[in-house]
């Protein structure tokens, strides 16, 4: 019987230098490590000298593996809106921040998106990545936000980038941008028709856009360029990579190929997640995509849920509303897990599995942490990335997770 893996993330994105100290960590620590047995820990984006000194050369003879959460196209070092994704309009990327009041003076991502194909965020970025594993002896590096913005960014940006680089680049793969362009504009003229002619809501949703469908593509390869360059760095460090991907259903429209990135990663962790409502989130990126689809094409609800519906026979209006309330229905959790796992064929699937209680943004409860787990090992995973922040997990939450591991065996 193969072995399941727990790994856990330590956010000093999400924690100030002044709540994050080696002090208060090796107590976490200290009270996690018992109850659950951890093979990995996470720890990023922002450079926090302390915490990754203690983590990687301060490492003791029990702690896990220790991996580099790093941001490679959003949120890195030094980065400038100036090598921002440009929508067809010639917007620029801005800084998001939709969080509760009481997250504000913790949270510091932005969500700012670079271009991968801006010369100088791929050389800034790569040469960040470089010099942090120069610093400090990771086992590994957590790539996250490689990829071009979300809806939760908006559909504008969704659909990006028209930047100088990608023209050039664009031409070189032997496509127009400013066909994509036309295709872009012309969709409300066209109205919204869904295609019973396939199971992929957004093949369906460019079924008569073949210059946009092309462009998805083009997105898919400017990513793998940029993620083949972080794997050159890895390897030269010898240390392991692993990845932070959007769910299957939304994979393609942020630049995700799962079957080509599993060949650059020794391990990845879909974004299961069924009650976080921000960027990433299957919640707030849904009500962003049907609401951008509502306004762009100037559709009532009803008529796009029967569209969507030969795509997605479940995703009904009811079944929305209960996304929207309270979580994305467990069915559509199961379907995402055992879609990861088949498209990353031997590539280890760690889940991403909410375990947080963090005031403003998400309060999982032990019961919910358990049923996620319990999904995750029906759906055949290798192992489970408790999220996103280890220093948020009610000990409740991580003795629920326990059960389920000890009764599952």
């Amino acid at each position: 019987m193969k072995t399941f893996k727990f790994f856990t993330q330590i956010s000093t994105s999400h924690s100030s230098e002044g709540s994050l100290n080696i002090q208060t960590l090796r107590q976490r620590l200290d009270e996690v490590k018992p109850v659950i047995p951890i093979s990995g820990l996470i720890v990023g984006s922002y450079e926090n000298k302390a915490v990754f000194q203690e983590l990687t050369a301060n490492k003791r003879g029990d702690d896990p593996e220790t991996y580099l959460w790093y941001n490679l196209l959003s949120d890195y070092p030094g980065q400038d809106e100036k090598e921002s994704v440009i929508t067809d309009k010639g917007k620029t990327c801005k800084k998001w921040f939709g969080w509760g009041d009481d997250a504000q003076e913790e949270i510091t991502e932005s969500f700012m998106f670079s271009c991968p194909n801006h010369p100088d965020a791929r050389q800034k970025t790569l040469e960040a990545l470089s010099n942090l594993l120069d610093r400090y002896p990771f086992d590994g590096v957590f790539l996250d936000k490689f990829r071009f913005p979300s809806p939760a960014s908006g559909l504008d940006l969704t659909f990006s980038c028209f930047c100088p680089h990608c023209y050039r680049k664009a031409a070189e793969f032997g496509l127009d941008l400013d066909e994509v362009k036309t295709e872009l504009r012309d969709w409300s003229q066209n109205g919204f028709a869904v295609s019973g002619q396939t199971d992929n809501w957004l093949d369906a949703l460019l079924s008569e856009k073949p210059a946009l469908k092309k462009f998805i593509r083009f997105r898919i390869e400017s990513v793998l360029d940029i993620v083949r360059e972080v794997r050159k760095i890895t390897d030269a460090h010898g240390v392991k990579l692993g990845f932070d991907l959007f769910s299957p259903s939304y994979a393609a429209i942020v630049g995700y190929d799962y079957q080509e990135l599993a060949r650059y990663a020794d391990w990845v962790k879909p974004m299961t997640y069924q009650y976080a409502f921000g960027p990433a989130g299957l919640r707030l990126e849904t009500i962003s995509l049907v609401e951008g689809i509502q306004k762009e094409f100037n559709i009532a609800e009803s008529e796009l849920f029967a569209g969507a519906g030969k795509a997605v026979p479940w995703f009904t209006a009811e079944k929305y509303s209960e996304l929207k309330d309270t979580a994305v229905p467990m069915e559509w959790i199961c379907s995402e897990m055992a879609a990861s796992k088949r498209l990353m064929g031997k590539t280890p699937v760690y889940f991403g599995l909410e375990c947080v209680s963090f005031p403003g943004v998400i309060d999982v409860k032990p019961d919910q942490a358990a049923a996620l787990l319990s999904a995750a090992m029906d759906n055949d995973a290798d192992g489970a990335v408790l999220s996103w922040d280890m220093m948020h997990m009610p000990p409740e939450n991580l003795k629920a997770m326990r059960s389920v591991y000890d009764e599952r065996g």
